[in-house]
């Protein structure tokens, strides 16, 4: 494996310095836990408002959907986002590849 060129580690000091002040400032912000209000993809009161309403839907069948619906929407509500570690960012770039073509 051949050495970087004085141009390609150039760039790799800079941008680790650059990571480096970003995670100090957002380590710094970052709250030991927090809640998140977590948005579903898909709005779950309109998907249950469709089954609900399609013609071969029993009424015992509504109760189990409508149980379901509550019991996902607590599970989001309940949610917690935690720091977990560090993220690792390869910063090589291929032999192949030109630092023009970042």
């Amino acid at each position: 494996m051949s050495q970087p060129d004085p141009l390609q580690e150039q760039d790799i000091q800079d941008r680790t310095e650059k990571y480096q002040q970003w995670l100090q400032h957002y380590e710094a912000n970052l709250p030991v836990s927090s809640t998140a209000n977590v948005q579903p993809v898909v709005d779950l009161t309109s998907v249950v408002t469709a089954i609900r309403a399609h013609p071969t839907i029993t009424s015992a069948q509504r109760e189990q959907i409508d149980e379901l619906a509550d019991r996902v929407q607590q599970a989001m509500r309940k949610i917690e986002v935690q720091p977990v570690g560090d993220i690792v960012i390869q910063l090589t770039m291929p032999e192949s590849m030109s630092i023009a073509s970042y």
